[in-house]
Formats: structure tokens, sequence, C-alpha cells
């Protein structure tokens, strides 16, 4: 255990808060460079997650037992250029050139991280046709599956509340990170 100083000045000096050294252009430039990298590839893993489900209602529309599927599973297909159109608006901009100072670019990277943050709107619209989806998909296999013993639905039911339950919960704690990221970014404006 250290011992209190002597000195009234070293006292007050050792107790003084720690200065926060400003950021360098070539430290901002750093984050924005791995913020846009990141960004790639997230946008890249959910256009290929998008190219498999768009490869699964295909099969299922052609393979489908009757019309009413069919119908179903090409409703649900509608959400595949919504999902492009919100990960086309994430990809990242342009950085500014060498000419952009250290303000400037810290303005630059909270305008990119605001931006990229998931839009409820978007993300409800690209979510309208999976649900009259399943809705038709319901209606065609209703009489077959409460003929079953036990009845498919009440699974179904049940893995739809879970996936609400996940997407609510993503989108919180995604609201609650870019909340986080803001503050961070605004500190660095010192």
């Amino acid at each position: 255990m250290s011992q209190p100083p002597d000195d009234h000045l070293k006292a007050l000096w050792q107790g003084q808060e720690p200065e926060i050294p400003n950021m360098t252009v070539q430290a901002v430039r750093m984050l924005v460079k791995d913020n846009q990298a990141r960004e790639r590839r997230n946008v890249v893993c959910c256009l290929i997650v998008a190219a498999v489900v768009v490869c699964i209602f295909v099969v299922q529309a052609w393979t489908a037992m009757n019309t009413l599927l069919r119908v179903a599973d090409i409703v649900m297909l509608a959400w595949a250029p919504m999902m492009l159109w919100m990960q086309y608006r994430r990809w990242p901009r342009r950085t500014p050139g060498v000419e952009a100072s250290a303000q400037g670019l810290v303005d630059f990277y909270r305008a990119e991280v605001v931006r990229q943050a998931p839009d409820l709107r978007l993300i409800g619209l690209s979510l309208a046709p999976l649900a009259v989806g399943m809705g038709l998909l319901i209606a065609a296999v209703w009489d077959k599956a409460q003929r079953l013993h036990p009845s498919p639905l009440w699974f179904l039911g049940a893995l739809v509340v879970l996936w609400v339950v996940v997407v609510v919960t993503q989108l919180r704690r995604s609201r609650r990170r870019l909340t986080e990221r803001l503050r961070d970014i605004d500190a660095l404006r010192g």
C-alpha cells in the first residue's frame, strides 16, 4: 500500500483526473476503416443468407403440393427485394480524402453509424410479406394439421413466438449498442 504524499501539490497532482488525449487523424481513420470492414462483412453475410432463403422459397414454390402453398411461397419471396434494399442502404460510403480533419472524420464516422442502424419501418415492411405468406401457408395445411396428433400448428406457433422474442431482443440490443457507440463517438469530439 502506498503512503500518502507529504507534499500538498503532489497530492493534488496525483488526485486529478487523467487527461484524455485527442485522437490523431490516423487513429480516427483506423476506426472508420474498421467500421467499414465490419459493415461490409455483415452485408455480405446477410446477402448470402438471403440468397439461401430465396433458393429455399423457390424450391418450395416449385415443388408445392397445391396452389395455395405455391402462392404462399411466392408471396414470401416478396421479402427479398426489401432485404436487398436494406443491405444496399447499409453498404459503407467512401471515406473522406486525406485532406479531412480529425473532426471531419469523426463526424463522418458518426453519420455512418447512424445511417447503418436498423430501420424499424424497413424491417416491418420486409416482414409483412412473410406474415402474409405464413398466414396462407397455415390456411393451406389447416385441415391436415388439425387431424394429426399432436397438432404441428402448436409447434409452429411456438416457433413464431420464439422468433418474435428473438427479433425484439436483438433490436433492443442493437439500439442499446448504437446509443453506446454514439456516446463513445461523441466523446472523441472532445
